[in-house]
């Protein structure tokens, strides 16, 4: 009798086991899915855009180089072309050389490491992107990944967030947070706005105010007088919101029921803030809730002008 339960129950156990190897194999476990998105002029035109599977310990050009046509340089260290779309600068003889290459973003931050040695995570927003980087401006973080990176984060470290709200702006900043935490966000905090309250070294920011209280404080001040170097394509003022384009000969100025979503960071591969801001308070209520409900209008955006109830990509398309 005894004998006969004991085969009984190796005979569940071989069972369970046989089901739970359908359900969960070694192929299964070894495999993510992340977005790859390839385009040019920051979006303008996509050349590919696809949430794709990959092997665990799979890099950034693992997966561009198992999904398209690539030629890399340098012992493989840079990528040269995507497509047939080759860098205007690298291989090039002096006189035909032109500054556009191809540029990387994880999880809408711009690496600081080759591609071949950034190992993805299940999730991650690879996006590629060729465009000029003659006497424009340099972007070291954007918007057009959301609601990446404050899921993922960048690197193997989860992302620390603080959502800093203005007066009036802790509902809307409250609404953010459980949204992000929904989509797997995980140590989010939320705050008052107050003076001193950014430590880029700790954390991701978010930021919700109006624009006139955005105008009196020093470290937005920073940002707007060295856009070349922190990555706006926006300038605001108490007239409105100005929008560029990738060269800065083209501009436009959007006035009164206008706001923004404008990405800053201090340089490749570190935290990024977000600001979230308008000229009227219900307009930035406005957006924070167009965000939530359709994150979709910030895809491929460096950053955006809210207006007339639309988001305009920035940089501002080139005239001609």
């Amino acid at each position: 009798m005894k004998k006969a339960k004991r085969i009984c129950l190796i005979l569940i156990l071989i069972l369970c086991m046989t089901i739970l190897g359908c359900s969960y194999n070694g192929s299964n476990y070894n495999h993510m899915e992340v977005n790859l998105r390839v385009t040019q002029n920051f979006g303008e035109e996509v050349i590919f855009d696809e949430s794709v599977k990959l092997d665990k310990d799979s890099s950034a050009l693992d997966v561009l180089m198992d999904n398209l046509e690539v030629e890399v340089a340098y012992g493989g260290g840079f990528v040269n072309a995507i497509e047939g779309l080759k860098s205007g600068f690298t291989g090039a003889k002096e006189k035909d050389r032109q500054k556009n290459d191809w540029f990387y973003f994880i999880n809408g931050i711009m690496s600081n490491t080759g591609a071949g040695e950034y190992m993805l995570k299940s999730g991650d927003v690879i996006w590629w992107d060729y465009h000029s980087w003659d006497d424009t401006t340099f972007t070291p973080a954007v918007c057009g990944c959301f609601p990446q990176p404050f899921i993922n984060g960048f690197g193997d470290e989860d992302p620390k967030v603080t959502i800093l709200y203005g007066d009036a702006f802790k509902a809307e900043a409250l609404e953010l947070k459980n949204y992000l935490e929904k989509q797997g966000g995980k140590d989010i905090g939320l705050k008052a706005y107050g003076a001193g309250d950014l430590n880029v070294d700790d954390n991701m920011y978010i930021v919700i105010d109006t624009v006139s209280s955005i105008m009196s404080k020093a470290y937005w001040q920073g940002i707007m007088k060295n856009r070349q170097k922190t990555g706006w394509f926006a300038e605001i003022g108490e007239q409105g919101i100005t929008g560029y384009d990738i060269s800065e000969s083209n501009k436009k100025i959007y006035k009164k029921d206008v706001g923004a979503v404008l990405v800053s960071g201090q340089g490749m591969g570190a935290n990024p803030v977000w600001l979230f801001t308008a000229m009227d308070g219900n307009v930035l209520k406005n957006i924070i809730e167009d965000v939530i409900d359709k994150p979709e209008k910030l895809k491929n955006k460096a950053g955006a002008i809210y207006y007339d109830g639309d988001f305009i990509a920035l940089p501002l398309k080139q005239e001609g």
